[in-house]
């Protein structure tokens, strides 16, 4: 019987397959059929066989939408491989305000039953407040039905990206200024999300926000950066 082989290009593979940086990140692609020349646009135009011909690595110093396609004698083209790549703006660091930075305050809320997300923190009265060293649960007011909220200053030893986690049951969301880094809302058993944000050597305000239903619950939050390893936040 005779043999039919492939009527279109493979489509190309990048690394990596988009992602954020700071200064600079280099781009590479390759496809599986041999002699394909690659060609690519980096403003999310459909490459042509007119496009210029994707280098053995492409540094991009800006934001780029990269769209990639092989092209080879005697095939149609592929499909076209689309990667976004975003530069990131180092977040200012702030001063530190006189009473100092070393500790966090923890406030305690108790909750209607049954509570399907974060309240209103603004329209609760506080049940409990403190200064503490870490975030943890330890002193809840109850093992249901209660949200807890923390405030602090998290100092980045140097610029870069810093990741941050929240492990939670149930929900919780982490803000570093006025930017929502971490997302990890909604009734769920224990989870963990993260979220990535550039910041200036410094200090940088965090909130964490957190609340409990029912049944089992749980709270932690970790950091790592580019001369961190990941740790829990606080000391």
């Amino acid at each position: 019987a005779q043999r039919t082989g492939p009527t279109t290009a493979a489509r190309p593979e990048l690394w990596p397959a988009g992602d954020e940086f700071l200064t600079s990140i280099t781009v590479t692609a390759a496809t599986t059929t041999a002699g394909a020349t690659l060609r690519y646009t980096d403003d999310g135009a459909e490459p042509t066989v007119e496009s210029p011909a994707f280098p053995v690595a492409l540094v991009l110093t800006s934001a780029a939408t990269l769209r990639v396609r092989a092209f080879a004698s005697g095939l149609a083209p592929s499909i076209t491989r689309t990667a976004v790549f975003q530069r990131l703006i180092l977040r200012p660091a702030e001063p530190v305000p006189a009473d100092g930075a070393t500790d966090f305050q923890r406030t305690f809320y108790t909750l209607s039953p049954q509570p399907r997300q974060l309240p209103d923190f603004a329209a609760l009265p506080a049940v409990a407040t403190a200064r503490v060293a870490k975030i943890t649960l330890d002193g809840r007011p109850r093992d249901a039905d209660f949200a807890a909220r923390f405030t602090g200053w998290f100092q980045a030893p140097a610029d870069g990206l810093y990741t941050f986690y929240t492990t939670s049951d149930d929900g919780s969301r982490l803000w570093i200024g006025d930017r929502l880094v971490v997302d990890n809302e909604g009734a769920h058993a224990a989870q963990t999300r993260r979220g990535r944000i550039a910041l200036q050597a410094g200090w940088h305000p965090f909130v964490v926000a957190y609340w409990q239903g029912g049944g089992e619950y749980a709270l932690g939050v970790e950091v790592e950066g580019p001369t961190m390893s990941r740790r829990a936040l606080g000391r």
